[in-house]
């Protein structure tokens, strides 16, 4: 600004503008000056109120995309606790898409090895006893469902095994899958054969690493897919039918935490057996 007003008395001094005209000339550069300064600081500010605004709506995303986890963690130990709650509300907000949700979550189960904690067998359990008490499931149609929905998660948890069994077996440990796993669930594959398909699917966490297993491992899929099958079929028609009949029985409806806990354990007890078993030899 000062050199403008320099440079313009200069010319003022040499008689090439007389006075009037500089101090008009000089007038409107400095409101030009002021404009241009003020375009500057509010470009300027407007900038860091951008910036300002995006670190906010960051800062929002973040605290709704963790109050979203926190609250699916909360709803998947609330399904794991009481799955007949949970599929009760179910059917009241989507009705006829509750066997569409229960195919997914059978699906998940099986198909996604880092997905092993879903309610299976309490699930299971709780859609043949909603279907015996409230009819709003029909026996006759869940079942094939969810044995197809078990089928379809097992086939791609052996494919993804199979075909990355190679890399699976050149790391000591993926997730939570040691490779000395993948040696022993082979070595128990091949001293009980297909009936250890069969056994798995009645086993939590087991039967979705089995197939990933059998997969990677050394399993041939003719012979994996003949027991999946038969797996698939007894797992959901044996628990599902079991809550059909159970269903009416008043001391299950009022007891259904008491029946799951019953479930889980039975579940899990032959896989208890097997590691004491393992201990005690060792010993």
């Amino acid at each position: 600004m000062q050199e403008t007003s320099y440079w313009l008395r200069l010319l003022s001094e040499t008689q090439f503008i007389d006075a009037k005209s500089f101090e008009s000339i000089h007038g409107e550069c400095l409101e030009l000056l002021k404009i241009i300064n003020s375009i500057i600081l509010t470009t300027k500010q407007k900038k860091e109120q951008e910036i300002r605004v995006e670190i906010i709506e960051t800062d929002t995303q973040n605290s709704k995309l963790r109050t979203l986890i926190m609250e699916f963690i909360h709803f998947i130990l609330d399904f794991l606790k009481d799955p007949l709650t949970t599929l009760q509300w179910f059917l009241a907000e989507f009705d006829t898409l509750t066997y569409a949700i229960l195919f997914l979550i059978i699906f998940v189960e099986t198909g996604f090895i880092i997905m092993p904690l879903l309610p299976g067998d309490s699930l299971l359990f709780a859609v043949g006893l909603l279907a015996s008490t409230t009819g709003k499931l029909d026996i006759a149609f869940v079942i094939p469902l969810l044995i197809f929905a078990a089928l379809l998660g097992d086939n791609v948890n052996y494919l993804v095994g199979k075909n990355f069994s190679n890399f699976i077996k050149s790391r000591d440990k993926i997730l939570f899958l040691k490779r000395e796993y993948i040696t022993k669930t082979e070595e128990f594959y091949e001293k009980h054969g297909g009936k250890a398909v069969i056994i798995a699917r009645f086993m939590p966490i087991i039967r979705t690493i089995a197939p990933f297993v059998a997969g990677a491992g050394s399993m041939k899929y003719g012979k994996y897919i003949m027991f999946c099958v038969l797996g698939a079929v007894l797992w959901v028609t044996s628990i599902t039918l079991l809550g059909y009949f159970l269903g009416s029985n008043e001391w299950v409806k009022h007891n259904f935490e008491k029946v799951v806990l019953g479930i889980v354990f039975i579940s899990i007890l032959p896989m208890v057996v097997g590691i004491l078993r393992a201990k005690f030899a060792k010993s």
